[in-house]
């Protein structure tokens, strides 16, 4: 039985890249596409086994940002952070659904979040004047000068990421798997 670093020694992959999460996340997907004598294999893989690969890449991504966080002693987990990064790019205050909706989440998962990132002082909830049910989310100068730093930290996996990957290859993944996305969401 081939282990996963025996079947990626077996065959030489494919790279391509994903551009994910509003021009910060990249992902990587691999997908065997010739052996080693360097003949083509067909590749012909259900769509789980794409999702599969595309969940590893995220997984992947996200323990080398979180290990990066955790070296330059950023205490808040990607997902927190990409909060910090929405908030950071928008003209103004979000509400918790806005939020959630930016980072492809439900208002549920990222409550807990909201939490953390107020009790670190880096953001500021304020109740909606208009809807008391709606809480208003603003960054403080701390979450934007954390939010800086960990800026870095996911650049610095992304260059990482992307060594020995053309532009091109990058590009097409860009495309398709946008393609994908669309043709999934507009059931």
């Amino acid at each position: 039985m081939f282990n996963h670093k025996t079947k990626l020694r077996k065959y030489r992959a494919e790279i391509f890249y994903i551009y994910l999460l509003h021009q910060q996340l990249s992902l990587i997907i691999i997908a065997p596409a010739t052996n080693v004598s360097g003949m083509k294999k067909e590749v012909s893989e259900p769509i789980s086994e794409i999702g599969y690969y595309i969940s590893r890449l995220r997984k992947a991504f996200t323990n080398n940002v979180h290990r990066n966080f955790a070296n330059e002693g950023i205490e808040i987990r990607f997902d927190a952070w990409l909060i910090l990064l929405k908030l950071m790019r928008s003209e103004k205050p979000l509400n918790q659904a806005d939020i959630a909706d930016l980072i492809h989440r439900d208002k549920a998962t990222i409550t807990r979040s909201i939490k953390r990132l107020e009790q670190l002082d880096l953001i500021t909830v304020l109740l909606n004047e208009q809807d008391k049910r709606q809480k208003i989310i603003s960054l403080t100068k701390k979450g934007e000068a954390l939010y800086l730093k960990g800026k870095e930290q996911v650049n610095e996996v992304i260059e990482v990421s992307k060594k020995d990957v053309e532009p091109s290859e990058y590009e097409i993944c860009k495309q398709v798997l946008d393609k994908m996305y669309f043709n999934i969401n507009s059931k």
